[in-house]
């Protein structure tokens, strides 16, 4: 993991080096504002960008790791009752 968020960095291109298989490079938490109706809220994301090793990984094993890992980010909770 790299974080490359505490630097102001909100995407990145991480690179996989022997013996690596994945890497991920976490940007900063960004408000963003979006429209719902006439109303204007804002949501709040975190850019996470990966670099795989494709003859050790496919890209459908990152997509749904990387969609846990969001479920488990938004509800916290969900990690402790995975734990039991």
């Amino acid at each position: 993991m790299s974080n490359i968020g505490t630097i102001a960095g909100v995407s990145a291109c991480p690179l996989v080096l022997v013996p690596q298989t994945c890497i991920v490079a976490i940007g900063k938490v960004v408000e963003t504002p979006y429209f719902v109706g006439e109303s204007i809220l804002k949501k709040k994301y975190i850019t996470m960008s990966f670099g795989c090793d494709h003859r050790v990984i496919d890209g459908g094993s990152v997509a749904r790791f990387s969609n846990s890992w969001k479920g488990i980010l938004e509800n916290p909770y969900l990690a402790l009752a995975k734990m039991r």
